[in-house]
């Protein structure tokens, strides 16, 4: 991935190329950015030239301004009554709910961009970072956004303003443990999640065959009813769903549905039972939870009801995006 570095007039000044070798990446990998620069400004005496490159990850999400009064306060979730600045609101200001972002990792490099006989004058350099073992995911949700940035800067001062010259995606991937491996792939013969509610009519139950699953692969269950008194269903499925939090914003969205059963009796005292499987979506959307983000999938079974509170019970599932 090659992107031109634009300065603040939007303009090519002073031409300089980055360009991401390999990815995506893991946490604790190493990652290697190439700079190439068609430009003069800024070169040393010999026609060599400095810059940085930060290796910036960014968490976007949303925080509340409630009126109270004359003045308002905002509420940034998990810090009391501040916002985003740190500080508390009291001015009066406009109430609702805003964006804002802060960075969870900053990993910078100085570059030393040297000419090259055969490149016809340009120069070029290699930034390397090691990414951090706890490095968090790339996730590009509905309401959930985390990104790896590229940014330039020309001056040593963090503060200055940099712009952005392209990006990485970080995956995530189970522990490690023995044992995650084995449910990511499968191994072992007991259900890996079970999941049971009980009414005064009838018992509901998931037992899913992994728990711990990637992007793209295919979860199997078994949705299991057992009726104590005869009760009629308008439909029976097994839904995929995933729930988003970003600070003070949230969201959730069905991503696969498997239709198991129409309208019919449950008779008392029978045990019923329905395979299913749903595809997990090839989506950079892991679970995660840390500072302002919060992702979780979770299986849902039901038996729906004509005019009566269904039943369902869910099972929360591990998604990773590499394995």
């Amino acid at each position: 991935m090659i992107m031109r570095l634009l300065s603040r007039s939007k303009r090519p000044d002073p031409g300089v190329y980055a360009q991401v070798i390999g990815g995506p990446f893991l946490p604790g990998d190493q990652v290697d950015v190439e700079l190439i620069s068609t430009g003069e400004a800024g070169e040393k005496e010999g026609g060599a030239k400095e810059v940085f490159l930060d290796l910036v990850c960014r968490e976007t999400f949303w925080y509340t301004v409630k009126s109270t009064g004359a003045a308002f306060i905002g509420q940034y979730p998990g810090h009391g009554e501040e916002n985003h600045t740190g500080m508390s609101y009291t001015a009066a200001g406009r109430p609702g709910r805003f964006k804002t972002s802060k960075n969870l990792a900053c990993l910078s490099s100085l570059v030393l961009l040297n000419s090259h006989d055969l490149d016809h004058g340009n120069l070029r350099g290699t930034a390397t970072f090691q990414l951090p073992t706890d490095a968090a995911p790339s996730i590009q949700g509905e309401t959930v956004n985390v990104d790896w940035e590229l940014r330039l800067r020309l001056n040593s001062a963090p503060s200055q303003e940099s712009t952005t010259v392209g990006h990485i995606t970080v995956l995530s991937s189970p522990v490690g443990t023995t044992g995650d491996q084995e449910r990511l792939h499968g191994s072992g013969h007991r259900p890996a999640a079970i999941s049971k509610t009980s009414t005064a009519r009838c018992d509901v139950s998931l037992a899913l065959a992994q728990d711990v699953m990637r992007t793209g692969q295919t979860l199997r269950g078994v949705l299991n009813a057992r009726a104590i008194t005869d009760i009629n269903v308008t439909k029976v499925q097994a839904e995929l769903e995933c729930l988003e939090q970003a600070g003070a914003k949230e969201s959730s969205a069905v991503y696969a549905t498997a239709y198991l059963q129409g309208r019919s009796s449950l008779q008392a005292r029978q045990e019923y039972q329905w395979p299913f499987q749903l595809e997990i979506p090839d989506l950079m959307l892991p679970s995660a939870n840390f500072d302002e983000t919060w992702v979780v999938w979770r299986v849902k079974g039901i038996l729906g009801r004509t005019f009566r509170t269904r039943l369902e019970t869910a099972a929360q599932v591990q998604v990773f995006t590499s394995g």
